[in-house]
């Protein structure tokens, strides 16, 4: 499928992602982006090398525990961006993105990323000027234009001591517990080093306060509290939760799926069947039961496809003059300095959802919106009107 893009939309996002908002002087803009939202490295670097330093006492996490969460933020992004539909304007395929190998080593001049917990530089810490107003962020240091390539460091906040983040009402020790914040903040920050800007409303994955949600929501003061791992970016999700119903919408369900007066929860399962999961055929399957931690009844299933799809979001990727990555006619029109880089789509499949228990079909639409948490489900009731069913 080709892409016939009419208009190009710029909107203004910084690559660099402060966690809490700094008081003082702001600025709307109205600079020369350039490469500033560039990814750190495309397909033509084929290793990135990472280090990591760390301020174990005041950070309050053991080694071993942040390199694997570093790896399954890594793993996180290969697998997303194995799903992101590339311009196919493109042609040598040079706009693919976290497909190189990541080597952990020591911390040198060479060095691509270097991870950094609860410690910083004299010069970094000038640069952030207060270090508490930062739980975590994002900073490319050097840029070199020929390679297309970024240095520069992940910095996450201690817990404690002079480097210790500090807004009101944030949870405290916040990377120590098991509810994955440092997960989920590592892979908010690995977005930016990716080429992906603030989008979305607050608190999705991606959006400008996404750190500081996490860390400020009320319910994550308990101990008890979870906060649920990202499961789809650019991909579509394998399945929605197991979600129970009340008045009017149990009736709605009742009757499009055929419940039984007993059942009010039900869960949708996506099993896609081949190439790329945004465009192939999906098995969309229904399962209902009674209470929250049981939806086990089959009850229908439907083969839906592709009905319409369009970018909700289009990034730029800058071209040095001196750079050697892109052809000249890989180029917008041929001489504008940049190439199509991450599109954002928004995906519809449709289908008939056949039930298990009668031989009725209803249409039924399912709705993606790519860098969204959720999505949408609509259906066609008795009567011919259009119901909200998720």
């Amino acid at each position: 499928m080709k892409f016939k893009f009419a208009l190009l939309k710029l909107v203004v996002f910084f690559i660099q992602s402060t966690a809490f908002a700094l008081g003082g002087w702001t600025s709307g803009g109205g600079e020369f982006l350039k490469g500033v939202r560039n990814p750190w490295f495309l397909s033509n670097i084929k290793e990135v090398t990472y280090c990591i330093q760390l301020d174990e006492k005041d950070f309050g996490v053991d080694k071993p525990i942040i390199e694997d969460t570093i790896t399954r933020a890594f793993d996180f992004w290969r697998s997303e961006f194995s799903q992101l539909v590339a311009s196919p304007s493109v042609k040598l395929g040079s706009v693919k993105i976290a497909t190189q190998s990541f080597l952990l080593s020591s911390c040198n001049s060479k060095t691509d990323l270097t991870f950094q917990f609860g410690v910083l530089e004299q010069g970094q810490k000038k640069f952030l000027k207060d270090p508490s107003n930062y739980a975590a962020i994002a900073v490319r240091t050097d840029y070199i234009n020929k390679e297309m390539r970024d240095k520069g460091f992940i910095y996450v906040s201690a817990v404690s001591g002079s480097l210790a983040y500090n807004p009101d009402g944030a949870v405290k020790n916040a990377w120590a517990r098991k509810n994955h914040m440092l997960y989920l903040t590592l892979v908010h920050e690995l977005g930016h080093v990716f080429g992906l800007p603030h989008m979305g409303s607050y608190g999705e994955l991606m959006s400008e306060g996404f750190v500081e949600a996490i860390l400020t929501s009320s319910k994550l003061n308990e101990d008890s509290a979870k906060i649920e791992n990202p499961t789809h970016f650019f991909s579509f999700p394998l399945q929605t939760e197991i979600i129970c119903a009340s008045e009017p919408l149990l009736s709605i369900w009742r009757e499009y799926f055929d419940l039984s007066s007993l059942e009010k929860c039900i869960q949708i399962k996506f099993d896609h069947v081949a190439g790329n999961q945004l465009f192939a055929a999906t098995k969309l399957t229904v399962y209902a039961g009674p209470e929250e931690k049981r939806a086990e009844n089959l009850i229908a299933e439907d083969e839906i496809n592709l009905q319409r799809y369009f970018p909700t979001f289009l990034n730029l990727i800058w071209l040095p003059k001196d750079q050697q990555v892109f052809l000249k006619q890989e180029q917008l029109g041929g001489d504008m300095p940049n190439v199509l880089g991450i599109s954002l789509l928004s995906i519809s499949k449709s289908g008939k959802l056949r039930s298990i228990r009668s031989s009725k079909q209803n249409a039924i639409t399912v709705r993606l919106k790519q860098g969204k948490s959720g999505f949408t489900i609509d259906g066609v009731g008795s009567n011919g009107e259009i119901i909200t069913i998720l």
